[in-house]
């Protein structure tokens, strides 16, 4: 395929992103079938090439200095492509939020269509656990779905990772290039490395995740299961909360936050992976689990159940129920044949439907219908 027959993409992360030769396999994953630009937070102000694609970064920073250098790199780059022969067909975004405002200035900037991924569940209550509380929360709330709202309105499209994820916005979205497409996920990595008897949790923020929940659970049920263990595994800023729940527990212990390249050994070698989120768009973790053959145990919110069928590839239970995430613990420590049954199901269903071949052929459909609903303006 020739650069001419290529889609051109601009993707537009705020950012920051501190791993980014992990986001660099993804876009030369793409690059197979598409070509483009990359504009996110790093930190440095650098750039480079991966694939297809070129990669600019504005060095992060926290306050209104570096949003304001970071729109106008954007900006700078997208009057570029306007001028490009083979220029850019759709703009793309990581959120419809912040990043979804500079890609939507961008898309207008060059006349190209605006697309972003939505890749969070932002209207639960549940994301304002973490950080303020009260009516500061309630005040981000407000503000981040007006924000939301906004931006969804003047968009071609969006890349949704559950049905009923933009269920808020009807029917604004009527008329759009609205397509469910799973995250991508490097699994190559991840494969089944045996038995610790390890429950794995991984993720952030702590009370989002739930994993209040499954600490509550796993101490219920760990007086019949003295040989097993609950890693907790995220980065958390303030352990107070965390470390007063586990309260000294013998088999309940916190490893802090590991790089991509490490995560493989750490779920490869688990007995047991759970996702006990109060929210979830989706849970790429939960993909890494089904690379890895483990037994999944997750929520019945959001994606999940896109990626989890109840008692064929995992196990799901209702939202906050600790009494039903326990049971679900429960019968799956007790039973060794249950959990490789489960993890072997769940490895199959990945070979099948998250392969990806599957995530290529579903986005770039989405970009091309996206480009579509928006022909580029002429220079």
């Amino acid at each position: 395929m020739t650069s001419s027959e290529r889609q051109r993409i601009c993707i537009i992360f705020r950012g920051p992103n501190f791993d980014l030769d992990h986001f660099g396999r993804r876009l030369e994953a793409l690059s197979s079938r598409l070509e483009g630009i990359c504009i996110m937070g790093f930190t440095e102000d650098t750039v480079r090439t991966y694939g297809n694609f070129t990669v600019h970064t504005t060095r992060w920073a926290s306050g209104i200095g570096f949003t304001l250098r970071h729109l106008w790199r954007v900006l700078r780059i997208a009057r570029a492509e306007r001028s490009r022969a083979h220029r850019v067909s759709v703009c793309v975004s990581a959120d419809p939020l912040k990043g979804g405002l500079f890609a939507l200035l961008a898309s207008r900037v060059i006349g190209a269509a605006f697309a972003p991924e939505v890749n969070g569940d932002f209207a639960h209550p549940a994301n304002y656990m973490d950080g303020e509380s009260g009516l500061k929360a309630r005040i981000k709330r407000r503000v981040m779905m007006a924000v939301g709202r906004f931006v969804l309105k003047r968009a071609d499209g969006a890349r949704i990772l559950y049905p009923q994820q933009l269920d808020f916005m009807r029917p604004h979205m009527d008329g759009k290039a609205v397509h469910h497409v799973f995250e991508y996920v490097d699994l190559a990595p991840f494969r089944n490395l045996g038995e610790e008897k390890v429950v794995l949790f991984a993720g952030f923020p702590f009370f989002l995740k739930g994993v209040d929940l499954l600490i509550e659970a796993f101490k219920r049920v760990a007086p019949n299961h003295p040989d097993w263990k609950l890693k907790i595994l995220g980065w958390f800023p303030d352990t107070r909360v965390m470390n007063a729940l586990i309260g000294g527990h013998a088999q309940i212990s916190h490893h802090a936050a590991v790089s991509h390249g490490e995560m493989p050994q750490h779920m490869g070698r688990s007995g047991i992976f759970v996702l006990p989120s109060r929210t979830e768009a989706m849970g790429r973790v939960l993909l890494e689990a089904m690379a890895a053959e483990k037994p999944r145990i997750g929520s019945n919110v959001g994606g999940i159940p896109t990626v989890i069928e109840d008692g064929k590839d995992g196990l799901l239970f209702e939202s906050g129920d600790v009494d039903a995430l326990a049971e679900r613990l429960e019968r799956l420590m007790s039973d060794a044949a249950l959990r490789r049954e489960l993890g072997s199901a769940a490895h199959r269903r990945m070979l099948a439907e998250f392969t990806l071949e599957r995530y290529l052929d579903r986005i770039c459909a989405f970009y091309a219908d996206a480009a579509a609903r928006r022909p580029p303006s002429s220079s």
